[in-house]
């Protein structure tokens, strides 16, 4: 059994499609736009699975002006969980990313890793990031590579 597929000309507009995609970027437009100060969200849930046990999360969010930062928290069955927040800036003059991240368990148990990455705009990338386990223990990391141009 022979099936025609229509697909309209090259040239001719699609009335329905070009009008959602303008409604879709009148939508994006206007939840971007406002002031440049931070925006938040916030999010939280629970989830119950078939033996009764629940778990609960929580998010919160809040990003502007190159800044983003995160907290997530989960508690599971007998007050198991865990908070885990991120920080991230961006320093234009520098060229340089910064993630701050940390992660605690319930029981006190707490995690954390704090990297940079700078760009110097002349093809030299550098990296060195720096984690902490629980016992305080440390592990450092550096490196860096060049991208010469002909």
């Amino acid at each position: 059994m022979n099936t025609t597929i229509h697909r309209n000309k090259p040239n001719q507009p699609r009335p329905r499609s070009t009008a959602v995609l303008a409604l879709v970027a009148v939508v994006a437009f206007a939840a971007g736009s406002g002031s440049a100060s931070a925006r938040e969200r916030v999010r939280s849930g629970t989830a119950t699975g078939p033996n009764g046990r629940s778990v609960s999360t929580q998010s919160t969010v809040t990003a502007g002006g190159g800044n983003r930062s995160a907290v997530r928290s989960v508690e599971g069955p007998n007050g198991r969980g865990a908070t885990h927040s991120v920080d991230r800036s961006y320093n234009p003059a520098t060229g340089t990313v910064s993630r701050d991240a940390t992660t605690t368990t319930n029981s006190g148990a707490s995690y954390s890793r704090d990297s940079a990455v700078t760009h110097s705009g002349t093809g030299t990338v550098s990296r060195s990031s720096t984690s902490t386990g629980p016992n305080g223990g440390q592990v450092s990391r550096q490196s860096s590579a060049s991208v010469t141009h002909p």
